[in-house]
């Protein structure tokens, strides 16, 4: 079996909103806390963390591990690199990971020579699976990249949440993660090399046309309790083939705009991108990058590329971030 190649992954991005409410007021409000406020109370959390270690760790790098509850599940934030820069000079790029336990029982080993199969059960071990992401201490703006089952980019703002409760001065805090939003999809996408398949949704409000949905108006009204109907439309273009040219797109998607389409998708890519998605309207910032997946590497090797690959994808969207956070 041959080694894993490099592998474009998704990288999504977000902020960390910390809040208050307002006290002795009749209607609550909430109070954001300014960048340098949250800065303050992640330095303090991470302070704490590896005041609390047990670990036997003898790394010059600190690695603080944190436990927390991120919604329905326990959460463990390991600080891969980064802490020093940040708890000494009080700015910086902290990368981590989230991870959250995974039953070993659901997975088997087989052997690349005699097909057998075994169990991955490790006594003294558990099983986790693991997301990564690179915070911007300044901004409080970090990018994520999301393995197959692993914690979620909004377990962060559970930390947050869960930790400063526990810190004097800090016990009111709130928080939560916002995501970053392009400002116009579709001017992003008219400027685009390649346009590819678009995909929407139509409502089916005639029952005349119900058949469009795969149901006989019999059979939908059979069902219980339905609010509408809808389909979804994929124009699917063919294999490095585009389906419109940028500068017409923008007619042509007013036009499905006035006919009732919703949710509209499409994929589009410049000369020297890959194929990604965009949508026109709540268009999420995002990058599709290459990463290195290569299953020889040492843990200690894998994860130190992929630090440096989120590292070079978040300076790349740094000017861009500037302009959605003003």
């Amino acid at each position: 079996m041959a080694k894993t190649p490099k592998a474009y992954k998704n990288v999504t991005f977000f902020k960390i909103n910390n809040y208050k409410f307002t006290k002795n007021s009749e209607d609550s409000k909430q109070v954001y806390l300014s960048n340098e406020e949250s800065k303050n109370v992640l330095k303090v959390i991470l302070e704490k963390a590896l005041k609390d270690k047990t670990s036997d760790e003898n790394k010059d790098e600190k690695r603080p591990v944190i436990e927390f509850l991120a919604k329905n599940y326990t959460c463990n934030m390991e600080i891969i690199s980064g802490c020093n820069n940040f708890l000494d000079n009080d700015t910086g790029l902290l990368f981590g990971r989230l991870s959250k336990f995974k039953d070993p029982n659901e997975f088997q080993q087989r052997n690349e020579k005699t097909n057998a199969t075994s169990s991955v059960v490790v006594q003294g071990n558990v099983f986790e699976a693991k997301s990564y992401f690179l915070l911007d201490t300044d901004s409080m703006v970090y990018c994520f990249l999301r393995g197959s089952s692993a914690p979620s980019p909004l377990a962060l703002h559970y930390m947050f949440s869960e930790k400063s409760k526990k810190i004097d001065n800090f016990d009111d805090v709130f928080s939560n993660s916002s995501q970053i939003q392009k400002a116009d999809g579709l001017e992003i996408l008219s400027k685009k090399d390649y346009i590819g398949s678009i995909y929407y949704n139509m409502a089916v409000s005639d029952k005349s046309k119900i058949e469009q949905t795969g149901l006989t108006e019999n059979e939908y009204e059979e069902l219980n309790n339905q609010k509408s109907a809808s389909i979804r439309v994929n124009l699917i273009v063919e294999r490095n083939k585009e389906s419109i040219k940028g500068n017409k797109l923008i007619s042509f998607v007013k036009k499905l705009l006035s006919r009732g389409a919703e949710k509209i998708e499409i994929k589009a890519k410049n000369n020297d991108e890959t194929m990604q998605s965009f949508f026109v309207e709540n268009n999420p910032l995002a990058l599709r990058a290459k990463f290195n997946y290569d299953s020889e590497l040492s843990f200690e090797d894998f994860e130190e590329g992929i630090g440096k690959d989120l590292n070079n994808v978040f300076l790349s969207k740094s000017e861009e971030l500037k302009n959605y956070l003003k």
